[in-house]
């Protein structure tokens, strides 16, 4: 028999770096730890019954911010639906009316008391808003690589080999490799691989002579770029960092900026490109891989249209509910205003451009394309 659904609301309320944390004094979770909250009366919105428990509950009058997320979870005898709101105190000293105990816990270490079941996921939404969009990235594609990940897997001492013998292909996007002409003659050339470690591109390139560097978020990305280099006998600069900053470069100091499929990472890219024509020589090769936005519109089986663009997870809760689903990181769609459009505001001239799908699933075999492909020049 399907289990009754509760729908109920929660008040994270914080101050000054804490929340308040409150011990239920009653029932079968008596002496556990939860966020002051309860259930949502007909007719109430959800923000309406949070002003009204909390005045129940707590004797004090709060603003109800923002919703941090909705939890779902099975106890035994019911499914409970929980809405989690960001929210301060108005007026009112907090005092316990239901509960026995309450204590307020700073955000970086909320774990310190046994908390019920249903508002541990809180806990780790509060821990999760609490990281940069980027740190979250980070930590996903670590794991990603840990766990076998396509485009972390470095490739081999026979690859490098036939590398040097004139016999290699890169990709931008998952299945067309980059043709050999877009690159030219590479001994001697600086390369920048912006966002491009995982031990793929960058060893082929120096395997050709290219003086490279490679920059990436990804701890266990840059690893597996330091491995190769060891391995195989050659010289790269590795650089951790953020390619949403100001990149660590001089100006004019690469002649090709290398940029595989990873801005759908970013909230922003036209600074990227300003970035990218400010590091490059003049005549310098940009060579990216952007996404379509095609993907960010459908469903998990690619079948029916379920987003509105943009995709931003840091703007719609739903949209990130489903990135956390489906454990996709933090990702972003972008228009081709943005990724074309981006780039000739930023000055460069693009030269040529092809079209790629993402090499499994529905679209593909559909042949609907998803993936963009592009060299563009600084004059």
């Amino acid at each position: 028999m399907e289990k009754k659904t509760i729908k109920v609301v929660a008040a994270i309320i914080r101050k000054d770096g804490t929340v308040l944390a409150t011990q239920r004094g009653y029932g079968d979770y008596k002496d556990w730890w939860e966020f002051p909250g309860g259930k949502i009366e007909p007719g109430e919105t959800p923000e309406a019954a949070l002003v009204r428990e909390i005045k129940e509950e707590l004797d004090s009058e709060i603003a109800v911010e923002k919703l941090l997320t909705t939890v779902e979870h099975d106890y035994p005898e019911f499914h409970l639906s929980m809405d989690c709101y960001w929210c301060k105190v108005r007026s009112g000293k907090l005092t316990l009316i239901e509960h026995e105990a309450a204590k307020w816990l700073p955000l970086d270490n909320l774990r310190q008391v046994n908390w019920l079941p249903a508002d541990v996921k809180v806990v780790e939404a509060i821990e999760t808003s609490q990281l940069s969009y980027q740190d979250i990235n980070a930590d996903t594609i670590d794991r990603w690589v840990r766990e076998g990940w396509e485009w972390g897997k470095p490739i081999s001492h026979e690859c490098f080999d036939k590398a040097k013998s004139g016999e290699w292909d890169v990709y931008l996007t998952p299945t067309k490799p980059v043709p050999h002409e877009w690159l030219g003659e590479l001994k001697g050339k600086r390369i920048l691989g912006l966002a491009s470690g995982g031990g793929q591109q960058m060893p082929v390139f120096a395997a050709l002579g290219a003086i490279c560097t490679v920059l990436d978020y990804s701890s266990l990305q840059l690893e597996s770029e330091r491995m190769v280099a060891e391995r195989e006998g050659y010289e790269i600069c590795i650089i951790r960092a953020d390619m949403t900053k100001r990149l660590p470069f001089e100006d004019e100091e690469f002649d090709i900026v290398f940029h595989p499929v990873s801005n759908c990472y970013v909230e922003e890219v036209r600074p990227i490109w300003k970035e990218c024509f400010r590091v490059l020589k003049p005549g310098g090769r940009l060579l990216s891989g952007t996404d379509h936005y095609i993907n960010y519109i459908v469903d998990g089986e690619k079948k029916i249209i379920i987003n509105r663009l943009p995709f931003n997870p840091l703007r719609n809760p739903d949209q990130r509910r489903q990135l956390e689903e489906e454990d996709a990181g933090m990702q972003f769609s972008h228009s081709l205003e943005e990724q074309i459009g981006g780039q000739l505001e930023a000055g460069f001239r693009l030269i040529a451009l092809y079209e790629d799908t993402n090499g499994e699933g529905r679209l593909h075999e559909m042949n609907i394309p998803t993936f963009l492909a592009m060299l563009s020049v600084k004059p």
